[in-house]
Parts: structure tokens; sequence; C-alpha cells
């Protein structure tokens, strides 16, 4: 299976790694959890997935010390692609340690289940003890890998804070934008009810990085003119002429500026969403440009991280916005 895996991945390396991690290596799990002194068993899979899967989701065959980070979990800096025979011994005494309790009780022919309490704390204990192994075995690849490794993306450029914000690749810059459209949309629908039919209006989204080369020579509103110029070149003729509509490009950046134009129109946001709350508009501007900076904040540290974790729901109707003003400490 392992083999069949690795010559799909030549083509779908993606989706082989998904299935290694999601689906083919928990099949293994319940021999290494109840059959003691399997390791020598479980070497020709090691090897397999040594010889074989990595180097074809690579593109190359990893060392020793690089086998062992891959075989660290992400959140450490690996891939998830565990060593079966290394992991055994550790698996086995886990499930030994956790299923005491229920043994214990069917050794004495009980009808009573285990105590909850003490079943959880010895999960509890066994969670514990692996992080603190993981830990202790990212420490030993650290100290076997080079010192002066250079971070780098996986396009080949220098990984800086910088180059994490304009890093077209990956999608995360993709997902800061929806990140602000959700919020934005969510707003919208909060106010933008009962209406009567007049002109649309059309908005559209930008965010940009402000501490990019490109732009170490100009001010943040000539950052903002040429992004909300570039945005009417594409859309506003189209809009006014065909669509009969407005157009009012929004421009934000990853440090949570906005531009003129954005700042007004989240004015008159906070007056008609002040009006439907009955709450006074300082109020509701300060709610307002919080929930826009810390979406700017979340999809920044997006960046950063590259995390992949599921996008949360927004969820902004029904607040109370004093109370959520004073519980964040807003002025």
């Amino acid at each position: 299976e392992v083999t069949r895996l690795a010559e799909f991945a030549r083509s779908q390396p993606q989706a082989s790694y998904a299935a290694f991690t999601f689906g083919l290596r928990h099949r293994w799990t319940y021999f290494m959890r109840t059959l003691p002194d399997i390791e020598t068993q479980l070497q020709p899979l090691e090897r397999a997935i040594l010889d074989v899967l990595i180097p074809s989701l690579i593109g190359r065959n990893c060392s020793e010390a690089e086998r062992d980070l891959v075989a660290l979990p992400v959140r450490m800096g690996g891939l998830g692609l565990i060593n079966p025979s290394d992991s055994v011994d550790a698996e086995y005494s886990a499930s030994i340690r956790v299923s005491a309790p229920l043994v214990s009780k069917i050794e004495v022919q009980s009808h009573e289940t285990p105590d909850e309490a003490e079943v959880q704390q010895l999960v509890y204990a066994t969670r514990k003890e692996k992080d603190n192994g993981l830990k202790e075995e990212l420490e030993e690849v650290k100290a076997r890998l080079p010192d002066k490794t250079e971070s780098l993306c996986f396009r080949g450029s220098m990984s800086t804070v910088d180059h994490a914000m304009i890093c077209q690749h990956g999608g995360l810059v993709i997902q800061r934008h929806n990140e602000i459209c959700d919020l934005q949309a969510e707003l919208l629908d909060m106010v933008c009810y009962d209406v009567q039919r007049q002109r649309a209006a059309f908005f559209d989204i930008r965010v940009c990085h402000p501490n990019a080369d490109s732009y170490k020579d100009l001010s943040p509103k000539q950052i903002y003119r040429i992004h909300e110029n570039e945005k009417k070149r594409k859309y506003d003729s189209r809009i006014t002429e065909i669509e009969q509509g407005t157009f009012t490009p929004l421009v934000f950046t990853t440090t949570g500026g906005m531009a003129d134009k954005c700042l007004r129109y989240h004015s008159r946001l906070a007056e008609l969403l002040s009006a439907k709350k009955q709450e006074s508009y300082a109020t509701t501007i300060s709610w307002v440009r919080a929930k826009v900076s810390f979406a700017i904040l979340r999809s920044a540290l997006l960046c950063l991280r590259g995390s992949r974790t599921p996008r949360r729901n927004l969820d902004v109707k029904d607040r109370d916005l004093e109370i959520e003003k004073g519980q964040a400490g807003l002025p």
C-alpha cells in the first residue's frame, strides 16, 4: 500500500500526503497498541516509507536527521510522517496505562464501568508524557541540524516578515482578503434590510503591505491612492456606465491602516448601525473599528504563521455593543 501510494504521489503529492497522515497511518495504530514487541516486524514498513514514499513526496532522499524531523507533528515543524518502528513502544505503553482500569474490572468480573475521572486523569498524563517526549525529540533533531539553516519560502525566497505578507503562493494572501471581505459583508447585512430600490453600491477590498520594498519611498497616503486608482481603473467605468451603480474601493493595510474612502465608509456604516442598535455613535464606531482591527490582525498572523486551521464563521449579529465595548476595554 505504501508503494502504491508513492506511485500516486509522483503526480499528486498533496493528496498522497493527506491519504497517509489522515488514513493509512492509522491502520497500523491498532496493532501498535495491542501487540507487544513488534518493532522488528515494522522495520520493513519504515524502510518503505523512508526509501519509497518520502522521496516521492519531497522529490529527494532524506538524511537520518531529516527523517526524524519529518516524523514530528506539523505543530513542531515536521510533516507527521511517523516512524512506526520507533513509536510502537510508546503507543503500546500508553495503551496499557489507559486501559488498566478497564482491565482490572474485567479481571474481577465486575459489571461496573471504570471511574471516568481516573480514566481522564490517565489520558491527560499520557498525553502530557507524549508531548514531553516529542519536545525532547525536537531538541535532539535541532542539535543535529546545521546551526545556520536559512529560512526559505518553498519557492526559494527568504522567508522574512515582509515576504510572508506579500507571498502569492499557498493561498494565504487570498484568505487574508476573504477574512476582511466576510466581516464587511456581515456588517452590511446588519444594516442593509428593508431598503428601497436605488442605485446599486459596489465595493471592492484591497489589502496591501505598506512595508514592501516597492513602497519604501512613498507615504501612506500615496500608497492608498495608488491602490484606489488601480481599483477604479479596473471597475469604475464598467460599474457606472453599464451597471449604473456606484463604486467604492476599500483599501486596508496589513498594519491596520485604512484609506480615506474606507474611513468614510466605516463612519457611515457606524451611523446606520448605531441607529438600528439604538446605541451611541461613539460606541458603535469603536466596536466596528475593533472588529476590523482584529480581522486584519488575524489575517496578518495567518500569513506569518502559515496556519491551515479552518476559518471561523464570523458572528457579529445580535451583539450588545455596549457590553462588548466594556468587556474589551474600548475607549
